[in-house]
C-alpha cells in the first residue's frame, strides 16, 4: 500500500485520476527513488566554513541538522532508513 504522504503528492499532481492514471507501484517507485536523492542531497551537505572560537561547534550543529532534515524526509514518506 502506498504511502499517504506520497498518495497526497500524487493526487496533486492528478497522476492519480483522469484518462493517464499513473499504476500506484510506478507512482511509489518514481517517488521513493526521488526521496532518495533528496535525503543524499541532505546527507551530502556539509558545513566547512570558519568556526567562531567561543563555541568552536557550528560545523557539527549545522551537520546534525543536514541528518536529521534527511531523517525527517524518511520518515514522512515512510522510506527506509540507509
Amino acid at each position: 500500500m502506498m504511502n499517504e504522504n506520497i498518495k497526497k503528492l500524487a493526487d496533486e499532481a492528478e497522476l492519480t485520476a483522469g484518462v493517464w492514471t499513473v499504476p500506484d507501484f510506478i507512482i511509489e517507485r518514481f517517488a521513493v527513488s526521488l526521496i532518495k536523492q533528496c535525503v543524499k542531497i541532505c546527507s551530502n551537505v556539509r558545513y566547512t566554513g570558519y568556526c567562531p572560537p567561543e563555541d568552536g561547534a557550528a560545523a557539527q550543529y549545522y551537520n546534525d541538522a543536514a541528518e536529521n532534515c534527511a531523517d525527517d524526509i524518511k520518515d514522512y514518506f515512510g522510506v527506509n532508513h540507509g
